[in-house]
């Protein structure tokens, strides 16, 4: 069954919007794993009203899960950069095929797309992995900060909470991105958009 014109172009849009930003949260990854000793910037109230922690508990306690997280950053330092600089690469690569298969219609295009899609899934596979490994190290030191607070009884379990939460979030957030970047990948090597690129490159000529 042939793809629709509507179907492609919203393809391309999807792809667009998943892809930029993952392009440049890569990018940051980098500076984040190349200046572990920028002071952390934080805003009053970090944690809100409702654990009636004063202004500097707060900060004792953000102060801690920026370390937590420079520290396992710093333990994957050359992994993280190299699997970042590698993630950044790939996505700007489906990016710029993406423009180009817009204005030019090309089988070869859209199979070297599906390529570049699937290593960037891989890619960020490999990176998900990572991200969850910091996610759990920061929750960790932010769950051991607040326990040395005097939290309400009511807030007696928040550092699992925030543990269990911030793992959940780190892999379905993943699962999702990769899962898109699979199915765009499976979308731009299918017999149906070939046959949509080959009729209107021909009709082009």
């Amino acid at each position: 069954m042939s793809a629709s014109p509507v179907a492609f172009r919203w393809a391309l849009v999807i792809a667009l919007s998943v892809t930029f930003p993952l392009a440049f949260g890569a990018l940051d990854d980098v500076w984040l794993a190349t200046h572990l000793d920028a002071p952390p910037q934080m805003a009053d109230n970090y944690f809100g009203p409702q654990l009636k922690l004063s202004a500097e508990a707060q900060r004792d306690v953000y102060l801690a899960g920026q370390s937590g997280m420079s520290s396992a950053i710093a333990n994957m330092a050359p992994a993280r950069i190299v699997v970042s600089v590698l993630l950044a690469i790939s996505a700007f690569s489906v990016v710029v095929l993406l423009f180009r298969l817009r204005f030019t219609a090309s089988v070869e295009l859209a199979q070297w797309l599906s390529r570049a899609a699937t290593a960037t899934a891989v890619l960020r596979t490999l990176s998900g992995a990572q991200n969850l490994v910091i996610a759990r190290r920061m929750a960790g030191a932010f769950g051991e900060a607040l326990e040395a607070q005097k939290l309400p009884p009511e807030m007696s379990d928040t550092s699992a909470l925030i543990m269990a939460a911030v793992s959940t979030a780190s892999v379905v957030w993943s699962l999702l991105i990769v899962g898109c970047f699979l199915g765009l990948a499976a979308y731009f090597r299918s017999e149906g958009l070939r046959e949509l690129l080959t009729r209107a490159a021909r009709e082009t000529e």
